[in-house]
């Protein structure tokens, strides 16, 4: 039987159903951090355990923070000394060293423990498969992956050490030591001075995916037109020319599938002009230059611009869907809005008494200036008296600032959605109650003839 809603709002319903009953208990886990409303963050806060509150403090991540930024130090001037060691042994002319100096590797050693007991302090707080869950996941999983690497390198350090064989493990783990440098992008989430650095952070990372299919439709392209231009070099070349000078750069270019690919990528990246490869392409004939310009073309202007549209359309995505930005944004908006109408009330108030008066209200608003800055607002000010009535919320013929602000800031913006169903409401109730005073007439009959005074 229809409900008499149309197929869209049934759709919206069944999906808004599904959202709230996933959930194991009922009720979604929760961290404070995710919190928005304060009293959801007060029984949050005391639902706690003592080591979920020690691991969830700003203290906590504090010292995370200061040990990620030691830790990234470290790596640093570990890399540049041993640079500089290889390259003196080198000038010496004495062996170049293949351990890792003892001081480094204690240091280093040092930064995996404290990593592995930040690590296990957060995992036995949140529970072994919560731990994986919530808005967290992808950070948690990423410092696993870098502790279990960390862990398994030290493991071998020791192993190579009580062996006698040689001690700083296998190289490759060596130089994952330097995805240790990633947890910066968690201290520039606990620092609001790093905003827009964060912004950037988040964007870089919402454009990963796309990344991936770019890199495949450029791949492809390259693949195709490396084909094509290696077929051009076995149909048209002899065997006279293969050995000739002037096709040197043809055959080193194009002659073969990662000489091609490479070709076309530095071409369409600026690595070299595309006007040399053109020219290599003189000894084939002209409908292989003209696939080459299409090539161009077609990167350039076709491939390029749409993938930096998705990649800018990505951007912004990225920022809008992390919720602590979107919060930040609004509040910081807000909060610049009021200071500006707290401008504005204090230049009407020239008496500064604190209130401003009808009088005072409709002058001011004779000034152009004042009218195209609440017409900026979406505030009609043409009927100044309707206006003043709707701020003036005590009905005292005079509005002071916390008035102001916040009429305006009520009244400001275009009517959304929410107003019409707050109005549809009210109609319905008024129709509600005019229909029951109707009913209640029509029960007491027809009213007989109004009695005669003396």
């Amino acid at each position: 039987e229809s409900d008499g809603l149309p197929p869209p709002s049934r759709n919206i319903h069944k999906t808004v159903r599904v959202v709230a009953e996933d959930h194991d208990d009922g009720k979604p886990r929760r961290t404070v951090s995710d919190c928005i409303i304060e009293s959801s963050r007060k029984k949050t806060l005391a639902s706690q355990t003592n080591l979920q509150c020690f691991t969830r403090s700003h203290t906590f991540e504090w010292v995370s923070a200061m040990i990620i930024l030691g830790n990234a130090a470290f790596i640093g001037f570990e890399a540049n000394h041993m640079v500089q060691l290889t390259s003196l042994d080198a000038k010496l002319g004495r062996a170049l060293p293949s351990d890792e100096p003892i001081l480094f590797m204690v240091a280093s050693n040092i930064f995996t423990v404290l990593f592995t007991v930040e690590l296990g302090l957060r995992w036995v707080s949140e529970g072994f498969c919560a731990f994986f869950q919530g808005s967290k996941c992808g950070w948690h999983v990423l410092d696993t992956v870098i502790v279990a690497v960390s862990l398994l390198d030290y493991a071998i350090t020791l192993a190579a050490q009580g062996s006698g064989s040689m001690i700083g493990g296998v190289p490759v783990l060596r130089v994952l030591r330097i995805a240790r440098i990633v947890k910066l992008a968690r201290v520039i989430r606990l620092m609001s001075f790093f905003r827009e650095l964060g912004q950037m952070i988040w964007a870089i990372l919402g454009g990963l995916k796309p990344l991936l299919w770019v890199t495949l439709v450029l791949v492809t392209t390259f693949y195709v037109f490396s084909i094509t231009f290696m077929y051009g070099l076995t149909a048209n070349l002899d065997q006279a020319l293969w050995t000739d000078p002037s096709t040197q750069g043809l055959r080193e270019n194009f002659g073969s599938m990662d000489a091609g690919i490479l070709t076309l990528f530095m071409t369409v990246t600026g690595g070299r002009s595309w006007w040399e490869y053109y020219m290599h392409l003189e000894p084939l004939p002209v409908h292989y230059r003209i696939a080459f310009l299409l090539y161009v073309c077609l990167t350039i202007f076709g491939v390029l611009n749409v993938v930096t549209g998705v990649f800018v359309d990505t951007a912004m995505q990225a920022n809008i869907k992390c919720r602590h930005v979107v919060i930040r944004d609004a509040l910081e908006a807000k909060k610049k809005l009021l200071k500006e109408l707290k401008n504005v009330f204090f230049e009407m108030d020239e008496n500064s008494d604190g209130i401003v008066t009808r009088e005072e209200f409709d002058e001011k608003l004779q000034d152009e200036q004042v009218i195209a800055y609440f017409k900026s607002l979406n505030l009609d000010v043409t009927d100044t008296r309707t206006l003043f009535r709707l701020i003036d919320s005590d009905n005292s013929a005079s509005i002071d600032v916390m008035e102001f602000l916040n009429g305006c800031y009520d009244l400001q913006g275009e009517a959304r959605s929410i107003d019409a169903k707050i109005m549809k409401m009210q109609l319905q109730r008024l129709l509600g109650i005019s229909e029951r005073m109707l009913e209640r007439t029509n029960a007491l009959g027809p009213a007989g003839p109004i009695p005669k005074t003396c």
